[in-house]
């Protein structure tokens, strides 16, 4: 999934609403998110299986919009069992986090 972010410079939020599947493989059981802004990781989310959890990470924006995606980083299936991640919502807020950079 892509979303394009616009807003005043300064510290934000991404928070997500996800769940997901487990399915036994050669990378683990669990799926993980992978959250980047302009191609630079941002975040690895392990999901648990189960019930939607919300997941969140910082973003900071500058004069410039920013694009962040998703990326499902570890699908896989077999006949019993099929490793999947539902984005259910995504939210942008304002922080109040400085980064150190």
């Amino acid at each position: 999934m892509r979303l394009d972010v616009f807003g005043d410079a300064g510290p934000y939020e991404v928070v997500a609403k996800v769940s997901g599947t487990e399915c036994a493989g050669p990378d683990g059981a669990a799926p993980v998110l992978e959250v980047r802004a302009d191609g630079a990781k941002l975040a690895a989310w392990t999901i648990a299986p189960g019930s939607l959890a919300p997941y969140a990470t910082p973003l900071r924006l500058t004069e410039k919009p920013r694009r962040v995606n998703f990326w499902f980083m570890n699908h896989f299936a077999t006949p019993d069992c099929d490793r999947s991640v539902t984005l259910h919502s995504v939210e942008v807020r304002r922080s109040a986090w400085t980064p150190e950079h």
